[in-house]
């Protein structure tokens, strides 16, 4: 190439192009750190609850079935009715059985007058036989039929007492106070002794709630009383608090009356039971619900908001703020929640300044620009959620 009429040599431009690039002023700027909110972990004393999943069953159920057949007469109830203990339920025919009972009562009477005529003989035969006009055997004849007539009398009254029994079976009453269900003959059809279901009562006054306890809770447990931590005593049983669905708000009192002896090797569970007073009806059978009791006496744990913990393939972790605004990962053991604040059993002091809000532009080793945010305290206990699945928490 030629540059008015000479050759333009190459080797020239480079330097060219460097003398023009160190006359530009370099302008790049690091950017500054990113911004993230921290606070630190409030500090509070909590009380520890077992809570798990239950199911309401009623305090009694009986099923309703004849002790005598025949054809049902009458209904005293309505279904879904309120019976108290005693109340006619069912009526069948009593027509039968009262016959029964007249044609008992008459062989009743004729045992008792063979048996009179029989002493009034026997008496007359001593009176001979004193005056030896009666001989032994005659004697012995006549105690013997004073004998056969009271054998006779006493199976003449069994067999009445039996006839009124069966008569009194014709009306079939409720055993104890309940609910009862619908009824299931109806009148006129021929009810069978023992196989006719008619219906169902079941008591719901008091009210029980079926529970379990994993074997691994229950050797916590134990371990903890062996320490005097929890007190397991019968004359002062636990108490157990009940919600329903998904409400936060536990608002049924009751306590443990129950205690499954051993562990199912099927299930690795062992049951308990809690008892629940239900006078105006709150709780009904077959619901499913959430019980708690408290696990010892109330401590003082670090909370920090659920929201700042973060989980990965090692478990939970939290991103701490050091004095030079460096981002240090701290590995951290979660417990119960309150209130929205996740307890942390270890990994956490309480002058470390957690993030909060940010977690994701905190990366450890990595410098941040911290803004305090101020701890918010709670003044209510703790409320754990289903212990199983805090654990699950916990070893992730």
């Amino acid at each position: 190439m030629q540059v008015n009429g000479k050759p333009f040599k190459w080797f020239i431009l480079p330097g060219l192009l460097a003398l023009v690039g160190c006359q530009q002023k370099n302008e790049f700027v690091a950017p500054p750190p990113p911004q993230v909110t921290v606070s630190l972990p409030v500090e509070q004393e909590v009380q520890e609850y077992y809570s798990t999943t239950g199911q309401t069953r009623a305090s009694k159920t009986v099923v309703l079935r004849a002790r005598v057949s025949g054809y049902l007469q009458e209904i005293h109830f309505r279904d879904g009715d309120l019976v108290e203990k005693g109340q006619l339920l069912y009526l069948i025919d009593p027509a039968p059985y009262e016959a029964e009972v007249a044609s008992a009562q008459a062989a009743q009477e004729k045992a008792s007058a063979q048996l009179l005529l029989a002493e009034q003989n026997l008496k007359r035969t001593k009176e001979l036989a004193a005056k030896k006009v009666a001989t032994a055997n005659e004697l012995d004849i006549q105690e013997a039929e004073v004998a056969t007539s009271k054998a006779d009398l006493g199976a003449a009254e069994a067999r009445l007492q039996e006839a009124k029994l069966s008569l009194s079976y014709t009306k079939i009453t409720a055993p104890f106070a309940g609910r009862i269900g619908h009824h299931m003959v109806d009148i006129g059809n021929l009810i069978q002794i023992g196989e006719t279901t008619l219906a169902k009562i079941e008591a719901t006054d008091p009210i029980y709630a079926y529970f379990t306890i994993s074997e691994a809770d229950l050797l916590r447990f134990l371990e903890m009383a062996q320490k005097g931590e929890i007190k397991i005593s019968e004359a002062d049983p636990l108490r157990i608090e009940l919600a329903l669905g998904d409400s936060s708000d536990f608002e049924f009192e009751g306590k443990l009356d129950f205690r499954e002896f051993g562990v199912d090797p099927e299930t690795g569970t062992t049951e308990r039971r809690a008892v629940f007073d239900n006078t105006d009806g709150g709780l009904i059978p077959g619901l499913f619900v959430r019980v708690r009791g408290k696990v010892g006496d109330p401590a003082k744990k670090l909370l920090v908001p659920e929201e700042a913990i973060g989980s990965d393939q090692r478990g939970d972790f939290l991103r701490v703020v050091n004095e030079k605004n460096i981002v240090e990962h701290r590995a951290v053991e979660t417990g119960i929640l309150v209130d929205g604040k996740r307890v942390i059993e270890s990994g956490l002091k309480p002058d470390d300044r957690v993030v909060v809000v940010g977690l994701q532009r905190a990366q450890p080793g990595k410098e941040v620009n911290p803004e305090d945010k101020t701890p918010e305290t709670s003044a209510k206990s703790a409320v754990s959620q289903d212990t199983k699945t805090e654990n699950k928490k916990s070893a992730s």
